[in-house]
């Protein structure tokens, strides 16, 4: 009886983390002013002939972390610090990357950034990402063990020229979330 209610409390957890995914209502987390650091990953980017470009959305992104990082440290994905590197930002910025050719997703960021915070002692980061990612990045980085903080108000930007299909639009966006947050679950990810 009592791995099904584990089993049902999970399914729970997991349905509402597909619902704030799919309406971008995720939860605000923690007071900002506690904060050490900020995380931020992409979320799509364009390919062109001269290379990839960080996008509209990760434009705003990285807005959004300039504005709210105050004299933090900010661990951000490639293309949202080259954002802040085009941008100017004033911050100290780290360039969280791939480390080979293969898909880079938001475990994998979160995972590279720990060698980070756990070196400069950081304990606090506030996370800024897209509000229709941001559930599942709040998630991963809970299994992760990660003590996290997050702003209210984030702005749902779509980058409709985004080279990743499923970050053009919420309508896009869906059926794959829906995909990977399973994904995530079976792997106990989350």
């Amino acid at each position: 009886m009592e791995s099904v209610v584990v089993s049902l409390s999970r399914f729970v957890r997991v349905t509402d983390i597909m619902l704030r995914a799919m309406t971008g209502m995720y939860q605000s987390l923690g007071s900002r002013a506690e904060t050490d650091c900020v995380l931020v990953p992409s979320f799509g980017f364009q390919r062109t002939a001269n290379g990839i470009l960080p996008g509209r959305t990760n434009e705003y992104l990285a807005s959004q972390a300039a504005l709210l990082a105050v004299g933090r440290p900010i661990l951000a994905q490639a293309e949202v610090y080259d954002a802040l590197v085009d941008m100017g930002a004033a911050q100290q910025v780290y360039k969280i990357a791939a480390r080979d050719k293969g898909y880079f997703d938001t475990r994998a960021f979160l995972l590279q950034c720990m060698p980070v915070l756990t070196a400069h002692c950081y304990r606090l980061p506030l996370i800024i990402a897209h509000p229709h990612h941001l559930p599942r990045t709040q998630a991963t980085a809970h299994a992760l063990g990660l003590d996290i903080s997050c702003p209210g108000g984030l702005q749902a930007v779509w980058d409709k020229t985004s080279e990743q299909a499923w970050t053009r639009s919420v309508y896009t966006w869906m059926p794959r979330e829906v995909v990977t947050i399973y994904t995530y679950a079976r792997r106990k990810w989350l």
